[in-house]
């Protein structure tokens, strides 16, 4: 920043780099203090500085640059439009929308974010339907919407209706299927994707936990048959819908000579979890002190967890005062706790 603003001659290029930097660091003051030197402001360095204050929460500020703009264009109106969907001001952004003169592309897949966002479908599809030809983006964030109140149908009208499917667009619907436990149609539809990632394969097989071990494994070999190279991802949702303790200890030690994936922070605590519920508390304790890096609060906590169920007082004493330690903030410590003393039996 200090370089460029040493810059004897700046252009709509410079101003406008450095506006953004000192946004991006929070500096607003500094963004306007660089804003109030430019001797003549274009639509497009206005229109950063507006977005800038909008996403800043800086609202006032930003609405009176927004209303003394001369010539406001369409990028003038999705600029403060989407500052205020992006700091949550859905209804600001809703009066906004309302007035502005015309809608483009973003325009509209903005308005059916934020309202699909906020849980008001009916608006959302009202303004979808008005595409000539939706876009990907808007088309899934419909679908993800739909999926979450658990419309199936609606999601799968709107995936069907689709000229082009993204990926992101296939995973939502497969996922959508996935955790409403419709683990058929979830695979069929897989089976029918171009070229499935291992997002995914991951999607379906962490859907897959509670259904049966069996489950996960068949779905996990599935996409090794496709050829799909098993990632951190895949293994992490593999672990965590794995529900005997032999076939997740199986994996998490196959990832390094099978996979050549060392594994990660959330594999240790995912192994830890497991074991701690197999009531394995001694393996649990000793995965964490094995553990290539410093245990956090969380594998802690889900051996206190462990040892709250199978009542192991001792061991459940320090594992929370390690918790503790490393995350004096956390309820669920204290809460665990309590439970495991005041369950202890009574001499």
């Amino acid at each position: 920043m200090v370089i460029l603003e040493r810059m004897p001659c700046w252009d709509i290029v410079s101003w406008t780099t450095v506006i953004q930097g000192y946004a991006r660091k929070g500096l607003i003051a500094e963004a306007e203090r660089i804003y109030a030197k430019i001797p003549e402001r274009s639509a497009f360095v206005t229109n950063t500085m507006i977005l800038a204050l909008a996403r800043a929460g800086n609202l006032d500020r930003a609405k009176a640059i927004f209303h003394s703009t001369l010539g406001k264009n369409t990028v003038s109106w999705n600029s403060i439009a989407q500052g205020l969907v992006e700091i949550g001001e859905i209804h600001e952004a809703k009066l906004v929308f309302d007035r502005m003169p015309g809608w483009d592309a973003i325009s509209r897949t903005m308005i059916v974010t934020a309202f699909a966002a906020a849980g008001d479908l009916s608006l959302a599809k009202r303004v979808f339907d008005r595409f000539h030809e939706p876009n990907a983006v808007a088309a899934t964030t419909m679908i993800q919407g739909y999926s979450q109140r658990g419309d199936l149908e609606s999601a799968q009208s709107i995936f069907d209706s689709m000229p082009q499917k993204s990926p992101c667009s296939w995973n939502t619907m497969i996922a959508a299927y996935a955790r409403s436990g419709d683990l058929a149609s979830a695979k069929n539809l897989l089976d029918s994707m171009p070229q499935p990632s291992s997002i995914s394969w991951s999607s379906l097989i962490a859907a897959s936990d509670g259904a049966s071990d069996r489950s996960a494994l068949e779905i996990f070999r599935s996409m090794e048959q496709h050829g799909e190279s098993p990632d951190a991802i895949s293994l992490t949702s593999l672990l965590g819908a794995c529900g005997r303790m032999d076939s997740a200890r199986h994996y998490f030690r196959s990832m390094a000579p099978d996979h050549g994936l060392s594994p990660s922070r959330e594999h240790y605590c995912a192994m830890i979890d497991i074991l701690g519920r197999a009531g394995e508390l001694e393996l649990a304790e000793g995965l964490i002190h094995a553990m290539p890096f410093p245990a956090d609060a969380a594998a802690w906590g889900s051996l206190l967890a462990a040892c709250r169920i199978h009542r192991d007082v001792e061991r459940g004493g320090i594992a929370a005062a390690r918790a503790m330690e490393l995350d004096r903030d956390d309820g669920a410590v204290i809460v665990l706790l309590d439970d495991l003393y005041c369950e202890e039996p009574k001499k």
